[in-house]
């Protein structure tokens, strides 16, 4: 992408008012001047018709509803969400613009929404769309953050930054990302109290449910507590120890978000348990030692937990 200087930059150098503290974006509401598609149901289905009333994506995925139902701070008005149910709390998110046509079919495991922008998550990847559903942070990318007047994140252990149309830009001075960050808590201030259902399921070794409680809650404090826990005190006497792993090899990526609150010695132990997560799914795995993308893995595919068992093949067909 051609690094460009925002227009915040151009305005502080010229001693220009800074833009609006809010980066929320908004769209013209779906109206009959402004028509959107629309998601109906069919036999138990859900598609999308175009606003001229035209079948764009066909009826046959589990539910289907405007990301405002999910998001209504998000003023992503029109975009839609489609889900495909794959037994028990398995699902996977898909999206659908206001003209309806489907970006991606479901394949992300959750998809978050920060300020107008929308990420999806998909085997320790994450891609970004703004809220016309417009591709803005490419897929692959970790450690995104949503600022108030850019976007940050990493591909290959490299930092980038673009702007809410999806522009690469360049990097704001040190000054402006520390003040754009938001501050750390106090340290007197106690530790987050967990999720009481949280808390149970783990007492409980439903391994599987805590993982995804705790991917679903998005707080590094429970997803690390849930990890070391397990990775600690979890073994195959356990029903549900592999539907466990399976669920963390699926939300790969909150191993890294769990490292963001934890001292030297548990990040290096949060890191070499994804390496072995990794590679009890996809054979020999290598990352490079200043971090980045693991290399020589193979895709375990579609293979889930049932019912607090669970059935693992090698390289299954996705």
């Amino acid at each position: 992408m051609k690094r460009l200087i925002t227009g915040f930059l151009l305005m502080a150098a010229c001693g220009l008012g800074a833009l609006p503290a809010s980066a929320e974006q908004a769209y013209m509401p779906c109206s009959s001047q402004a028509p959107c598609a629309t998601p109906f149901e069919e036999n138990g289905k859900w598609g999308v018709r175009n606003a001229k009333g035209e079948v764009t994506v066909p009826a046959k995925y589990s539910h289907a509803q405007f990301a405002t139902d999910r998001h209504p701070k998000s003023g992503a008005h029109g975009l839609i969400i489609t889900r495909e149910d794959l037994g028990g709390i398995y699902k996977r998110l898909g999206l659908v613009d206001r003209d309806g046509v489907e970006i991606t079919p479901p394949k992300y495991w959750e998809i978050w929404e920060n300020k107008g922008v929308f990420t999806g998550g998909f085997d320790g990847k994450i891609c970004g769309f703004n809220g016309e559903g417009r591709q803005i942070i490419p897929c692959g990318s970790s450690q995104v953050a949503v600022r108030d007047e850019w976007i940050e994140f990493k591909r290959d252990n490299e930092k980038f930054f673009v702007d809410f149309a999806g522009n690469e830009i360049e990097a704001p001075s040190r000054e402006q990302q520390l003040a754009a960050a938001p501050p750390p808590p106090p340290a007197a201030l106690p530790v987050a109290t967990p999720i009481p259902e949280l808390e149970r399921l783990v007492q409980e070794r439903k391994w599987d449910e805590a993982v995804r409680l705790a991917a679903a809650s998005n707080e590094p404090r429970d997803i690390r507590d849930v990890l070391l826990i397990f990775n600690r005190s979890a073994s195959n006497d356990d029903a549900r120890f592999q539907a466990g792993k399976v669920a963390i090899y699926e939300n790969i990526g909150m191993i890294q978000k769990a490292t963001w609150v934890t001292g030297p010695l548990e990040k290096s132990e949060l890191l070499k348990m994804e390496t072995n997560i990794r590679t009890w799914f996809e054979g020999p795995v290598s990352a490079p030692p200043q971090g980045g993308a693991y290399i020589s893995a193979r895709t375990v595919g579609e293979c889930h937990s049932m019912g607090g068992t669970v059935t693992v093949m090698r390289n299954c067909a996705r």
